[in-house]
């Protein structure tokens, strides 16, 4: 099956929005649309289905956003990690339920990102350069607000999304299209506390 990747960069943020900070990852992928930028696209869903294998092949670097329970026996810290094909089942020391199991998650609809990688490589013959960030959820309650903890590790995951953007060497030497998202810390604060209203406001 023919497809022609490009250099765009896809933000993939999911969760369920309805159940708090289960909701950070469409949140952040929100607050990456609002970037505004030609070559960073985002897609917004309640979990991985088989059908984004297309556009992950499309592109040539996938960043996964995914809540991730916090235990109260440790610091909240979000969790960034590069994704392979060969990604090992050690892995999941780290960031827990990355290791594909592909026949369970078709027949239930869902996907882990790694699958979607070995998808689109089998279906399109590429595979992007990939990451997964987790942010640490402390509350999974029905509602659209997120903890104090989700907010201020969303804080993080932007600024390492803006990161891996800026050293990818994927964007374009126009200097009207370079990724200066923020400046400062405030300004990702500033960010994550409007997304964060945004979401206490939308109706549930």
């Amino acid at each position: 099956m023919a497809h022609h990747h490009t250099s765009s960069i896809l933000v993939i943020g999911y969760g369920n929005t309805l159940r708090s900070d289960d909701g950070v990852g469409p949140a952040i992928a929100q607050a990456v649309a609002e970037w505004q930028h030609p070559q960073i696209h985002t897609i917004i869903c309640h979990q991985l289905t088989p059908e984004l294998a297309d556009p992950i092949a499309a592109a040539s670097l996938v960043i996964f956003v995914d809540a991730i329970a916090h235990t109260e026996d440790s610091t909240p810290q979000t969790l960034l990690r590069s994704l392979t094909l060969n990604s090992p089942p050690s892995s999941a020391q780290t960031v827990p339920d990355i290791t594909p199991d592909v026949t369970p998650d078709w027949v239930a609809h869902r996907c882990h990102p790694v699958t979607l990688l070995s998808l689109a490589q089998w279906l399109y013959h590429h595979t992007p350069t990939a990451w997964l960030i987790a942010v640490p959820a402390v509350s999974f309650a029905m509602g659209c607000e997120f903890s104090d903890t989700a907010i201020h590790e969303m804080q993080t995951a932007l600024m390492m999304i803006e990161t891996i953007i800026n050293h990818s060497g994927l964007l374009d030497d126009n200097s009207s299209n370079s990724c200066t998202c923020y400046t400062t810390s405030q300004d990702v604060s500033n960010v994550v506390l409007n997304t964060a209203k945004d979401a206490a406001l939308t109706p549930c």
